[in-house]
């Protein structure tokens, strides 16, 4: 019975994560964009030599299609967060890169994202903090290796 009684608590914990909504940290762009643009930056930084990123990158990164990262992308673009520019040595590639306005928009919202939690975390203690996030880390892990377990299990069994 406590196992079950687990097992319930944590479907309804997840859910109300799931349905916790933050679009108040997000002024101009979505979560998703400002993923994307988050991933744009962290890989600018790494390789500040590199002509940007590949579309075909972005979407390894982000697990989502290419065709779901080139309409996102369109989006950024006409905002002005994003440009596009022909690879140097082969013209067929494409490269993305934040422009100014950008990385000016990504950093507010990953400053007021940072002033959130930071209150969160504050009133949930640091011991709590960094207990819940070794948890969460490891349950995720579990989690991700006992979905492609049990993907290769159900397909075995057609």
């Amino acid at each position: 019975m406590e196992k079950e009684m687990a097992r319930s608590r944590y479907l309804q914990i997840f859910h109300k994560f799931g349905r916790l909504n933050f679009d108040f940290l997000f002024r101009d762009m979505s979560r998703s964009e400002f993923i994307l643009l988050q991933k744009i930056y962290i890989y600018t930084e790494q390789y500040p030599d590199a002509e940007g990123m590949q579309v075909s990158e972005i979407a390894s990164q982000l697990r989502v299609t290419s065709p779901a990262v080139s309409r996102m992308l369109r989006t950024l673009e006409a905002k002005g967060f994003v440009e596009r520019s022909e690879g140097r040595e082969d013209r067929r590639s494409t490269f993305i890169r934040l422009t100014g306005e950008g990385n000016s928009a990504r950093r507010e919202v990953y400053s007021a994202s940072a002033r959130y939690f930071e209150r969160v975390f504050q009133r949930f203690g640091d011991e709590d903090t960094f207990r819940f996030l070794e948890l969460a880390e490891r349950l995720f892990s579990i989690i991700e290796k006992e979905s492609v377990l049990w993907r290769r299990d159900e397909a075995e069994k057609l």
